[in-house]
């Protein structure tokens, strides 16, 4: 075998070395045997001298027996010998085992160092370090397993704590908002109840107030009622001089009980004595009169006999302005025109009467005055005629006009028809009608 081992060892070489290295296997691999053989002879030989030397002693302790008539001296003197004896042959051979295990052991460590490994050895060498990473393996994935979850618990640990504490401010902040509600809430309830008690407090002095005026328009109703035309318009130019702007409603409310229509009229007959003006948006009437001035004019205007207020400037009819103007729409519509409407008595925007005739459209201020009729009255008939969107502005009145209005109306094209243009149309419609009948 070991031949064997040695030409496959050295395949290829010499046959010098491969005898070398044949001898060379067969010493290194027979040592061992050589050492087992010389041992076995040694313990043998050892197992000899040993019972020969038990044999020795045994018949040595017969031959030392001390009788019992041997004296006491006799007895110190031999004892000793004896057990120096024995003490030196089990000292000697607890040293010759000794040496004897340790030769056994140095044997055996040299044929385990001299011993070729063998395939399988290799493979069980192999096979236990493989085990042995795999245990190693094994051992790094229970401590990294034992980190992770080490660490997983750790998370959980904080992330529950986390949990509590972000629960513990929601409800903090819960508690804090529940809390700031309901202090709100009775802020509210206390702003409520000021406001309601401030509330009650206005409506309850409206209410007085309202009571008082109602008493006061029920003693006015009951002291108008009973005044005819003359002295309402009195109490009408009362009212207007007193305040700056008048309208139908505030006067309505003054002269409590007293028709909407009758008001209208002597806002009318006001504004043809040229004491009120009708403003820019036509829902409101002011004067520029102060009141003793005011007055003065109206008594003058109301005391003045048939025959002074019917002077040359104006012809005299027994209307008031808003008769004037539903008499001027009823000739314009006998002397030829498709259309004559008019508007409404408060809120017109300066035109009375808005007629067409022959395709052209006509916006009309009436003017049923007592004297001349000045430059307002042209520029009220101009603005309100483009208002409207009419073609022609004219200006229609019972009396004549002042200079300076013709002026005006020259510079913006506006139609002056006075008392004598008038004139014109009832003969017109006159002549018509005889015509007709």
């Amino acid at each position: 075998m070991i031949l064997a081992y040695s030409t496959k060892v050295t395949d290829g070489s010499s046959l010098a070395m491969n005898l070398w290295v044949g001898a060379t296997m067969a010493l290194f691999f027979a040592a061992p045997v050589w050492a087992v053989i010389f041992l076995w002879h040694f313990k043998k030989a050892y197992a000899v001298n040993r019972s020969h030397n038990e044999k020795k002693v045994c018949n040595s302790e017969k031959a030392s027996t001390v009788p019992d008539n041997v004296s006491a001296h006799e007895k110190q003197t031999t004892i000793p010998a004896y057990e120096r004896w024995k003490t030196d042959i089990d000292q000697n051979t607890a040293e010759i085992l000794a040496k004897i295990k340790a030769l056994d052991n140095k044997i055996k460590a040299a044929a385990n160092l001299q011993k070729a490994p063998s395939q399988a050895d290799l493979e069980q060498a192999e096979a236990q370090i493989e085990a042995e990473r795999q245990k190693e393996e094994e051992h790094q994935r229970q401590e990294e397993a034992a980190e992770e979850a080490k660490w997983l618990e750790a998370r959980r640990s904080w992330k529950e704590r986390r949990q509590k504490e972000i629960e513990l401010e929601r409800q903090q902040r819960l508690l804090q908002k529940e809390n700031n509600i309901k202090l709100e809430q009775a802020a509210e309830r206390g702003r409520r109840n000021i406001y309601v008690a401030r509330v009650e407090s206005i409506q309850n002095q409206k209410k007085a107030a309202e009571d008082i005026a109602e008493q006061e328009r029920q003693k006015r109703a009951a002291q108008f009622s009973s005044l005819s035309h003359n002295a309402l318009l009195l109490e009408a130019g009362k009212f207007a001089a007193a305040h700056m702007f008048v309208s139908v409603e505030t006067l309505s409310d003054w002269l409590a009980g007293i028709d909407t229509s009758e008001i209208e009229k002597l806002l009318g007959q006001l504004k043809s004595y040229g004491l009120i003006t009708e403003t820019a948006d036509h829902k409101k009437f002011w004067s520029s009169l102060d009141e003793s001035e005011f007055l003065a004019k109206l008594n003058q205007k109301m005391t003045a006999p048939a025959s002074t207020s019917s002077t040359a400037e104006c012809a005299d009819a027994d209307m008031n302005g808003i008769e004037f103007e539903h008499y001027c729409a009823e000739l314009l519509l006998q002397n030829g025109f498709s259309k004559a409407d008019v508007t409404q008595a408060s809120g017109d925007y300066g035109i009375d009467i808005r007629a067409e005739k022959g395709g052209i459209t006509y916006g009309i201020q009436c003017k049923y005055y007592t004297d001349k009729v000045g430059n307002h009255a042209v520029q009220e008939a101009y603005s309100g005629a483009q208002f409207y969107h009419c073609m022609v502005a004219v200006v229609m009145t019972n009396c004549s006009f002042t200079q300076h209005a013709k002026e005006t109306a020259a510079a913006n094209n506006v139609l002056l028809w006075d008392k004598n243009k008038i004139a014109e149309f009832e003969a017109a419609a006159q002549a018509k009608q005889l015509k007709i009948t």
